[in-house]
């Protein structure tokens, strides 16, 4: 189980002890943020497999930023994000008696890390968005 903590005090709770510190308490693996997407603090957990699909996502993204240079522009982005769309929609069409799972899951992996690439690369503006 792994959790991601929304709070203030750049990632401290009230208390001021640390949110590493919490997580090591309970066991948790932590994703932690300093701003909180609504005015309460709230603790998410993830499951299993949540953290599994994550982990491999950052994986593809880390392998695609050690082996291809970031992408130049907006257009260069969607292009190579459409292609890894245009890959996961044809596993998607195959009849669902040949479906295989792990192509699919493969596919929306790198679907999911392009999109992530696009938004570091490209939609990112540290003055306009905060994430």
């Amino acid at each position: 189980m792994a959790r991601i903590v929304f709070g203030q005090n750049n990632g401290y709770t009230s208390s001021k002890e640390g949110v590493a510190e919490i997580n090591k308490k309970v066991g948790y693996e932590a994703l932690c943020y300093d701003k909180f997407p609504n005015d309460n603090d709230e603790d998410y957990a993830l499951t299993d497999n949540e953290l599994q699909a994550l982990k491999q996502i950052l994986k593809e993204y880390v392998l695609a930023k050690i082996n291809f240079k970031p992408f130049h522009s907006a257009h260069e982005g969607y292009a190579v994000l459409l292609e890894e769309v245009d890959e996961l929609w044809e596993e998607v069409k195959v009849n669902q008696t040949k479906r295989e799972a792990g192509k699919m899951g493969k596919e929306a992996i790198q679907v999911a890390s392009m999109a992530l690439r696009f938004l570091v690369d490209i939609a990112m503006d540290k003055e306009r968005i905060k994430v």
